[in-house]
Parts: C-alpha cells; sequence; structure tokens
C-alpha cells in the first residue's frame, strides 16, 4: 500500500502485480457518510468499517487479477 493524499492510497497484492487506488469520498446518496471507494465509482464500504475494507479490497485484488492479462491499471 502507498498513501497518495489524505484520503487516497494504492494497493496492489505484491511488487509485480496490478494495483489500483482506493480514495475515502463522502456519498450524497449515503447522507454524505465516508466511503472506501476505487475507480471513482466503486463503492466498497463505510469508512467507519475497516475490516469490511479489508476484506473488499482483497476480493478487488483478485478480481484484478497478475500483471499479464486482465484490465489495465488505467481502467480501474
Amino acid at each position: 500500500m502507498t498513501e497518495l493524499s489524505e484520503t487516497g492510497f494504492r494497493v496492489s497484492a505484491g511488487p509485480e502485480s496490478r494495483s489500483f487506488v482506493v480514495e475515502a469520498r463522502r456519498r450524497d446518496d449515503d447522507g454524505g457518510r465516508w466511503w472506501f471507494c476505487w475507480g471513482g465509482t466503486v463503492w466498497l464500504c463505510e469508512a467507519d468499517n475497516p475490516a469490511d475494507a479489508l476484506v473488499q479490497i482483497k476480493g478487488a485484488l483478485r478480481r484484478i487479477g497478475p500483471a499479464q492479462g486482465g484490465p489495465s491499471r488505467e481502467t480501474l
């Protein structure tokens, strides 16, 4: 994990694997509560549930797969 800003960080499964940015953003349709999301539009979970966020992030890392094949970093 690499911190990019106060509200964003880049995650990967290892040095040779794909990565994506996870952000903490206010979600208007949930009363402005803070949520973790990736790709700017894929909501993971409320930010006050870090254990849930970890599970969701690990699942997303499995979905994007290794560095060869799968979606590019730019599309995530």
